[in-house]
Formats: structure tokens, sequence, C-alpha cells
């Protein structure tokens, strides 16, 4: 009885382990569900950007009325066409020349002008009538996150010519107050703007033009109004200064030691003759020099037969690559800070320490004007026919 019993507890045992070996393992918990992807909804700017850049390639081509240099027109020409596809064609003049055929198109209804380049004081001092509705406003038109990031400009914003963000300033450069031939005169024979008024340098200055646009008018404006003073200016029309129109002549006659001084010459040109070799060089008085964009300013016409490619064209000039190519260009300062001075000539490069009258302000444009019938008062018969 007992030895059933123990045989029956034995077996009894191997069955139970048995059955529990058959049992199933517990069910293990479902995958988590992954969540759907969400849909990838592009910026409104790159939304903008790619229906703008298409429209403009359907247009095809550019219309840019300029003042420029050929190397900036040259580099800037191939880089758009190259990158974009759209074709840019140019009428290159002196400010108030292009500004004047703008005007007279559109007097007789032709409208074949999508960009101004160059500076602004010419279309500052228009006459209201003619002002009103050249322009459309470029601010809108600026969709580059780039462009748009104040962090990227000298300052912390953009260089807005006028409260209307119908101009814009890409330059930001320490302007040739005086320029010298190096080879005449030596480091400290002029110190001060008042060296000039000296008798030795009668009949031996030569300047660009003060009673037109240009940098002329620019420098006979930031000395009248804040370096020095209009009774400066009067003396110095009594040395008899060689007046010219022409921005290489007037660089040359310095280069060759005709004119051995300059003043209000045109800084892209000054440097492209430094970069040949050519015995010159800026210097800036005690009394300081003066801020300004040059002819790195830009405007978009009201109605442009190209509206798409202008705005293309606008945001690419001053995106980081349209200024180095500028800059590079130029070899003047960017007002972008994330642009390389490298090729930037020393002269032209802003000092921490030096004097600056800024000249990129709307109200400095206006004064130009008022100098240019006043230049023709002071000079007389100095100023070219």
């Amino acid at each position: 009885m007992r030895r059933l019993s123990l045989y029956s507890l034995v077996v009894l045992a191997l069955l139970m382990t048995a059955c529990v070996s058959q049992v199933a393992p517990p069910p293990t918990a479902p995958p988590a569900k992954t969540a759907a992807p969400a849909t990838v909804v592009a910026p409104s700017w790159e939304t903008d950007w790619n229906k703008t850049l298409a429209a403009a390639r359907q247009e095809g081509r550019l219309m840019i009325y300029a003042d420029i240099s050929p190397d900036s027109k040259g580099q800037i020409t191939k880089a758009f066409q190259d990158k974009f596809g759209i074709q840019i064609e140019w009428l290159v003049g002196r400010a108030n020349e292009v500004v004047a055929k703008v005007l007279s198109e559109r007097r007789v209804g032709i409208f074949q002008v999508d960009i101004l380049h160059g500076g602004t004081a010419t279309l500052a001092n228009l006459p209201a009538s003619d002002y009103a509705g050249l322009l459309t406003p470029m601010g809108p038109q600026l969709v580059l996150p780039e462009v748009t990031d104040a962090s990227k400009w000298s300052g912390g914003h953009l260089w807005w010519v006028d409260r209307e963000q119908n101009h814009i300033a890409y330059f930001t450069i320490s302007m040739p107050a005086v320029h010298i031939n190096t080879d005449m005169i030596k480091p400290g024979q002029i110190k001060s703007f008042n060296d000039l008024l000296d008798a030795k340098w009668k009949g031996q200055i030569v300047m660009d033009d003060p009673s037109v646009g240009g940098p002329g008018n620019s420098w006979v404006t930031a000395i009248g109004e804040g370096i020095m003073n209009q009774d400066y200016l009067r003396n110095l029309a009594k040395q008899e200064p060689i007046i010219l129109r022409d921005y290489r002549q007037e660089t040359e006659w310095v280069a060759r030691g005709k004119n051995p001084v300059g003043v209000a010459g045109d800084s892209a040109t000054i440097i492209q003759f430094k970069r040949n070799g050519a015995p010159i060089d800026c210097i800036v008085p005690a009394e300081g020099t003066f801020l300004s964009h040059s002819k790195g300013g830009m405007s978009i016409v009201d109605r442009p037969p190209h509206p798409n490619a202008a705005k293309v064209y606008a945001n690419f000039v001053l995106s980081k690559e349209g200024q180095t190519i500028f800059t590079k260009a130029e070899g003047l300062q960017s007002a972008r800070v994330d642009v390389s001075t490298e090729t930037v000539d020393p002269s032209a490069i802003l000092q921490p320490n030096a004097k600056y009258f800024n000249t990129i302000t709307f109200d400095y444009q206006l004064k130009k004007g008022q100098y240019a019938t006043w230049s023709k008062e002071v000079f007389g018969a100095l100023i070219p026919k």
C-alpha cells in the first residue's frame, strides 16, 4: 500500500512537470504604433522664392541701367546667368544720365528697365512729379533669410537710404577724401584739409564735377555739411582746381603727376589704378572723411517688364555670394559682415577710431541737390560746360 502510494506520487509529479513545460509563454506586448511621418511644409519664404524663380526663368531676361564698373558688370552678369539662366542687358552711364533716360522713356510710355544701380542722390533730388511712382518699394521683394537677417549686416540692420525702402545701400565704405601721387607727395605733406589751401597747390588739384551727381557732389556735400564748412569750399575754389567729369581721366592725371593731388575721386577707379601698380594712394585728413555707399545703391523701378527676374536679382546681389562678387570686383567693403575684406583696399576699410560723417541717409541725399546748384555758383567757370 505504501509502495503504491509512493509510485503514484512519482507519476503524478512527472505528469505535472510535463504539463507545466507545455504551457504557452505569456503573450508579449504588441509593438508600439509608430506615428505617421509629419507632412513637411515648406517655409513661406521658400514657397515664394521657388514660385518667383520659376516665373523669372520664364521671363528669361532683365534690363539694368547702372553706374557700374566694367569688372562688376562682367562678373555679376556671368554669375547670375550661370546660376539662374536669366540673361542681363545693361545700359551704363553716370547716375544722372541713366536716370534721365528712364524718365524720358517713361514720358513716352516706354517701360523697358527693371533695376537701377548706382548712387541714390539723383533719384532723391528729382522733382516730386518725376519721383512719384518711379520706384517699387524693395523691402517686400527681399525674401531670402540670409538677406533679411539683420545680424548679417553692419550695424545690425539693412542699409535703407529712405523710410519707404525704395533704395538700399550695399557698400559702407570710407570714401577717398584726398588722393595723391606718391612719387611726388611724401607722407605727412598733407595732414589736414587746410593744407590744400597752401598756395603751392593752386592749379594742382584735380576734382570731380560737384555740380552733377557723382563723387564730386558727394564730397562737396559732406565737406560743407559735416566735415568742414561752406567757407572752406569757397577758399578751395580760389585754388582753381581742375574740374572734370571723367572718373578715369581724373585718376589718371593724379597717377601720371599732371595734377599730383585729387579730391572727390571715384573710389572704385582709384582702387583699380592702385591694383595696376599706379603710384597713387588715399589720405584721411585729421578732420576725417565720410561714410558712403559710393555707387553701391540699388532700386527696382515701378512696373518693371520682368518683375520676377528683378526680384531674383535684388536678392542675389544682397546675398553673401552676390556681395562677395561686388566686393572683389570693386575692392570696396560690403555692408554685410560675413563678406571678407581680404580684397578690399585698406584705405576703403572702416577703421574703429576714425571720424566718419554718415552720408547714407535720404536727408543727406536731398542736400546733395542743393549743393549741386550751390557749386555752380562757387566754382563758376571752373566747371566744364
